[in-house]
């Protein structure tokens, strides 16, 4: 079996005396993922059996929420862009200004703008793209079922002035999404590929790639310089690339998808349960466990908080304000977990602009994140 080696962290020497067996992190990956079902790689093959698409997208598509956000003002600072390479063109009566007040405030109620500043993306990487495309990568797409559905989701959107016009009223060639979805497993991506090669004009050819993101020297598709996205998606992998890469990695490869993204990074971390509960499913199964334990993995015990910390260094901020208030448990998914929106700003400091209240409710939130049962990673 042909094998491709990959950098991680040594694995610590500490509770060596611990009489259960742990095996090795990975130092090389098997380009055939088979066996096992997935416990070991997060490359489950009945995987939307248990995480079907619909709970996740309840929560993106839910009215003034993430995906209205994210076309919302991606349609504004394009808008913006255009306006002024053409402003001499430009309708600068008061008139002209109050509609244009109008359309935005339709997107998310007025009271409950974010609290992020939209600015240029200053910093990211600067390759010029046309505004009637917009780039989306979701990381760890599986057979890529939920990564179509967030890319139609999001044509949808794109392609209208406003959240509220009719289906009729929709041009649904006026911007069109470039979709990538990347994999560890081929088995997977051999999948997406077969079930998802003849998309709609919207989705204009998704593109499916093995990548294995711990693999810096070999990953042609993910160091290509010249390829940035809109919108980066990162749904219950964190976990995944921490075992198998340490902290290093982890950091590591958060620190790269953010370089890649422009604009907008959506993320799904797995909290610290989740770790226990993958290695019981190994126990269980009589397969040798990894060691997850806080000695090896030394981010896992406020993991969540320090996945925030890693992306402000990178200049991105989360967006905490997205519509109507609601119970913090409706925001998660029925799995108990939540979906985090960051967006790019000038500079780390930009992250300074959240409130100190919603700081502390976060670290609170992130406390009873921990699902009540075992669940599948």
């Amino acid at each position: 079996m042909r094998r491709t080696r990959i950098s991680v962290e040594p694995e610590s020497s500490h509770g060596s005396g611990n009489k259960r067996r742990h095996e090795k992190p990975l130092v090389e990956i098997p380009q055939e993922l088979q066996g096992e079902g997935g416990h070991r790689y997060g490359n489950f093959h009945n995987y939307y059996e248990f995480h079907p698409t619909i709970e996740r997208l309840k929560l993106l598509e839910r009215p003034g929420g993430i995906l209205d956000y994210v076309s919302a003002h991606w349609r504004e600072e394009s808008s913006n862009k255009e306006c002024a390479r053409n402003d001499a063109k430009v309708d600068d009566t008061p008139a002209a200004k109050g509609d244009a007040t109008t359309e935005k405030n339709e997107y998310l109620p007025a009271r409950k703008k974010s609290k992020l500043t939209h600015n240029d993306t200053s910093g990211s990487p600067s390759n010029s793209v046309t505004r009637n495309e917009f780039s989306y990568l979701d990381v760890g797409c599986n057979e890529g079922d939920l990564t179509l559905q967030v890319a139609k989701a999001l044509s949808q959107r794109l392609a209208t002035n406003s959240t509220r016009e009719t289906t009729a009223q929709k041009d649904t060639k006026s911007v069109t999404i470039k979709t990538h979805g990347w994999d560890v497993d081929p088995v997977l991506i051999g999948r997406a590929k077969q079930k998802h090669a003849r998309e709609d004009d919207m989705c204009n050819n998704p593109q499916f790639h093995v990548v294995n993101v711990l693999d810096n020297d070999n990953n042609h598709v993910a160091n290509a310089q010249d390829k940035t996205y809109d919108l980066t998606s990162i749904f219950s992998t964190t976990m995944w690339i921490h075992i198998h890469g340490g902290d290093e990695g982890l950091c590591q490869v958060l620190g790269h998808l953010c370089h890649k993204t422009r604009k907008y990074l959506l993320i799904e971390p797995q909290p610290s349960k989740c770790y226990r509960s993958a290695m019981v499913r190994l126990r269980k199964m009589g397969l040798p466990e990894f060691d997850v334990s806080a000695d090896r993995l030394r981010l896992r015990p406020r993991i969540e908080a320090e996945i925030d910390r890693i992306l402000n260094q990178h200049s991105f901020s989360r967006v905490v304000d997205l519509g109507a208030n609601i119970n913090p448990d409706e925001s998660k998914t029925v799995w108990k977990r939540s979906i985090w929106l960051y967006q790019r700003t000038n500079g780390p400091s930009a992250g300074e602009q959240l409130k100190a209240g919603d700081n502390d409710e976060d670290e609170k939130s992130t406390h009873q994140l921990s699902p009540s049962k075992p669940d599948s990673g």
